[in-house]
């Protein structure tokens, strides 16, 4: 088998320093249950406006996070650590104008959803667009990553909040 390790020298993240994943199946299960589609009309009625966040929005808060995770609660930094690394997901830092949360919450791209109406999002005239068209030849595993990515580096600019949808990402470069 494959060992790959990424504490090593050079690693910006001890997180995953001493962490060994013996089963990789295991890992996918995981991960499953915050990428796939949940059924949420049986779930707990308090974690309801959670679910329709994850749901509507691909927003996964985390409060929500700790239900789904509830069982292997004491790894959750670690496989966040993991999922952030393999850029299946990304932290959703607040606002610079509004208080901080109690809770953190997270951009899950591969849970975006298709818009039901075309896409228009307003701009001013000081604004500059950029489009990037694959004509239809984009994997989505790769335009998630790419997103995940594209969204970091705009928070780490201090930039405004981005706009993530299925298969659209508006992200800020400067304010």
């Amino acid at each position: 088998g494959t060992i790959i390790y990424y504490g090593g020298l050079g690693a910006t993240d001890d997180s995953l320093r001493n962490t060994v994943i013996l089963n990789p199946q295991w890992l996918i299960d995981v991960f499953k249950k915050i990428i796939t589609i949940a059924d949420i009309d049986n779930e707990w009625v308090a974690l309801r406006p959670y679910w329709e966040n994850l749901d509507d929005n691909g927003i996964l808060d985390e409060p929500l996070l700790d239900h789904m995770w509830n069982s292997i609660i004491s790894q959750k930094s670690t496989l966040i650590a993991l999922m952030e690394k393999f850029d299946l997901m990304c932290e959703k830092l607040p606002p610079k104008q509004k208080s901080i949360l109690p809770y953190r919450s997270f951009y899950i791209p591969a849970r975006m959803k298709v818009p039901n109406k075309k896409i228009f999002i307003p701009h001013s005239e000081s604004d500059i667009i950029f489009h990037i068209i694959f004509d239809g030849f984009l994997p989505d595993g790769l335009f998630n990553r790419l997103s995940v990515r594209a969204v970091k580096w705009s928070q780490d600019q201090g930039s405004s909040e981005p706009k993530l949808y299925h298969r659209v990402v508006r992200f800020y470069i400067d304010d």
